[in-house]
């Protein structure tokens, strides 16, 4: 980003006492804006000391962004930086061009000069990059003076200080790759002639400081989350705050934890199946030296921002339970307890901390069944549709459309498997569990179907017709994901998650992951082209994970996700896509008859199982040049008894514009009145009974052609063949003698 010209009118500071508020230097917050919003570039962050040292945003493509910050902290967001160039400056005299001020004044260290650097910083597990160093702070080298502070690539923590005569550098055997919110804290104590650095408050290391002139010129620049010109030092993580403090603070002056909240939930966070009508919700009212609680409120939400909130009570000091009644099946809560006091006659207004927890299903068996069978094929699919889950679990799916592509919509279902529709080209639709969405009349979106330790058995079933694919990517059925910010912190297919879904080559493939393990299985059948029964299967009493295709079992595999432990995914449910997955490689090319979702093991027998139907078409499915008058013969249904057959014609493959209908017998019709150059598409509907009972079941639609042909009946082409030969003068003969003999 192009520097702009230093106001005028800034200050130059020659010390650490010209700043207006002379505890604070500088405190970044990075409050500007809530969790989910990204920076603009050059927009302005604010320090919250009061000096009006803001940085600005960016200083190319990459931008931060605003992140979940550490509850324990107080809410608000956290800064969060990836490995490209989104640092932020503090460039003092920075003019921002958004009507407010200019960038306070430069921060110089002093040689005589003692401070404090604080950072809550979050790291992922894992370093992208074994070369990569994660700099939260740092002025640019000039006339050799440097500060910066920053994680290693081994997680440990590097402090250094260099005035250009003398240096001190010192690292802390820590690793920080851990995805969990620490407190750093740098201090340079000139009177002691030493460096220290804390981690959660506790001393790490400690050195002796040599450096006795200034640290850092007027004209330097401070950045945060990168070393200036390297591409090797940039903070990928977030940052919660930064304060740098004058003087030598003790732990106990350090940014403290928020603690004047209730505490000690009676359930632990994201506790499951717990069974409804009502629920009490117990704590412990914040207990701290010379508090006093006035009041406490506590809220009951729907959603994590607390936007949709369920309930309110309105409490005294002292209390500390309430009961939730009613609560639904197969609900999300979130709960807080907000509390009002003093502490040492300091007012306090606090928002408690977010506690959730999940209410069992209403239908134990099946966890969620998407068959679309409340819909018409043909019906076109748009946004803010609702694809119908039929358990009682009310696991409904909100439709939002890809801008890019056409729309879905509902066709002919896979008749061997019952009457209905089926979901047509998912790929052009995001189909995704929201829980809590609310679409009207009552009817809210369940929540994700989680698996609980007590029973991590789970089957995943589906009637599909995979298309083959040029783009390299694959066929998702169902997945259950961890969040893209599961993902970050713990890295891909580290964290709870479960998909089922066709490899681009066809074949099956199964996965289930939690912080154990990744384990996969996939199948050996290629599936494309065709309608196809599909299964995975999760049994952890055999601990295995099995593949089936038409009801065979393909391939199986040992579990080793095994854990005993509850398994949440972080992210959304969806069918026919990965729900954050927003280059389309992963979406459903094809048709989905159905899918099912069961938690156990089933075995094939216990599949939904499929209906026989005629077979054998003659002519054969998307045949051409059949004549118009033709005798259509097919294989009926073995094993039973047929009352009845009747043939539908119809000029459309969903069969809304039925031309005829024929009764039948015995796997033959005869067809005639038809015209030439035709697409029809026909089927046989039977009635009868087997060994499951009375039965009427809808045919496959075949299809054929009728010849191309451009000569009528006018033409003389009296029998429709499509040339005027013998066959035609016996009709005209035979017309002409009724004709001379009436």
């Amino acid at each position: 980003m192009k520097r702009m010209t230093k106001s005028a009118a800034v200050l130059v500071c020659l010390s650490l006492v010209c700043t207006v508020h002379a505890a604070v230097i500088v405190n970044w917050e990075f409050n500007d804006k809530a969790p989910g919003q990204a920076c603009v570039l050059g927009e302005r962050l604010i320090d919250s000391s009061g000096n009006g040292r803001d940085l600005y945003a960016g200083t190319g493509t990459d931008l931060p962004e605003y992140w979940e910050s550490n509850p324990v902290y107080g809410t608000g967001s956290a800064i969060n930086l990836g490995t490209g160039t989104d640092e932020m400056v503090f460039d003092a005299g920075y003019e921002f061009g958004d009507g407010g001020p200019a960038a306070g004044s430069a921060i110089v260290i002093g040689g005589a000069d003692s401070f404090t650097l604080e950072a809550m910083v979050r790291l992922p597990t894992t370093n992208t990059s074994s070369s990569n160093y994660h700099s939260i702070v740092q002025t640019p080298v000039e006339s050799n003076k440097e500060i910066f502070l920053r994680i290693k690539n081994n997680g440990n923590i590097e402090w250094v200080l260099d005035d250009g005569p003398a240096r001190m550098s010192m690292t802390a055997a820590v690793n920080l790759h851990d995805a969990k919110w620490h407190h750093i804290a740098a201090i340079r104590d000139y009177a002691a002639g030493m460096a220290y650095l804390y981690v959660d408050y506790v001393e790490v290391a400690s050195k002796i400081d040599p450096t006795t002139a200034d640290l850092t010129l007027a004209t330097q620049d401070w950045y945060i989350g990168s070393f200036f010109n390297s591409s090797t030092r940039e903070f990928k993580g977030s940052i919660d705050f930064l304060r740098i403090t004058e003087g030598v603070l003790e732990p106990d002056m350090f940014v403290q934890p928020r603690i004047l909240a209730a505490e000690d939930p009676n359930l632990p966070d994201m506790t499951i199946g717990i069974e409804p009508p009502s629920m009490n919700l117990v704590w412990t009212p914040a207990a701290e030296p010379n508090v006093v609680i006035s009041s406490q409120t506590v809220e009951v939400a729907s959603d994590a921002a607390f936007e949709n909130i369920l309930n309110t009570f309105n409490l005294g000091g002292a209390d500390r339970q309430v009961t939730l009644n009613p609560i639904a099946h197969n609900r999300l809560y979130y709960w807080r307890v907000n509390t009002v006091g003093t502490q040492d006659g300091a007012v306090f207004n606090n928002t408690g901390l977010t506690w959730r927890f999940q209410t069992a299903d209403a239908d134990t068996v099946n966890a969620g069944y998407w068959a679309f069978d409340d819909q018409t094929p043909g019906t076109v699919i748009n946004d803010g549709d609702k694809l119908v889950d039929s358990s009682a679990n009310q696991r409904h799916l909100l439709v939002s459309q890809r801008a890019e592509t056409t729309n879905a919509s509902y066709g002919l279902p896979c008749y061997n498997y019952g009457e209905g529709a089926s979901l047509v080209n998912p790929a052009s639709v995001f189909g995704v569990l929201q829980p809590g969405y609310d679409f009207g009349g009552g009817i809210l979106a369940g929540t994700g179907p989680v698996i609980p330790a007590d029973n991590g058995s789970l089957t995943i079933e589906a009637v599909v017709r995979p298309e083959t694919r040029t783009d390299g990517g694959h066929n998702t059925v169902f997945a259950y994901q961890s969040s893209s910010q599961d993902d970050y912190w713990y890295g891909t297919d580290k964290t709870p998650a479960y998909y089922f879904r066709v490899n681009n080559d066809g074949k099956v493939r199964f996965t289930f992951t939690n912080f154990k393990a990744s384990r996969t299985v996939t199948g050996t059948t290629d599936t494309r082209g065709g309608w196809h029964h599909i299964a995975g299967v999760r049994d952890t009493a055999a601990a295995r994970l099995k593949v089936y295709v038409d009801g065979v079992l393909e391939l199986e595999t040992e579990d080793t996700t095994l854990d005993g432990k509850d398994s949440i995914p972080g992210g959304l449910a969806a069918i026919g896509n990965f729900y954050n997955w927003a280059s389309g490689t992963r979406t459903f090319n094809g048709t989905i008859d159905f899918v099912r979702m069961t938690r156990s093991a089933l075995t094939p027998e216990q599949f939904v199982q499929r209906f026989e139907l005629p077979t054998n078409p003659n002519p054969a499915d998307g045949a051409t040049a059949v004549p118009a008058t033709y005798t259509l013969t097919w294989t009926p249904i073995p094993d039973a008894v047929i009352i009845s057959e009747t043939v539908v014609i119809a000029t459309d493959p969903i069969m809304s514009q039925v031309v005829k209908t024929l009764p039948a017998a015995n796997g033959n019709v005869q067809v005639s009145g038809l015209e030439n150059s035709t697409v029809y598409y026909w089927r046989v509907d039977t009635e009868g009974t087997d060994d499951k009972g009375a039965f009427s079941r809808k045919g496959i639609v075949w299809s054929y052609r009728t010849p191309i042909c451009v000569l009528k009946v006018t033409d003389g082409d009296l029998d429709g063949n499509c040339i005027i030969d013998l066959g035609d003068f016996t009709i005209m003969a035979g017309n002409w003698l009724a004709s001379e003999y009436e």
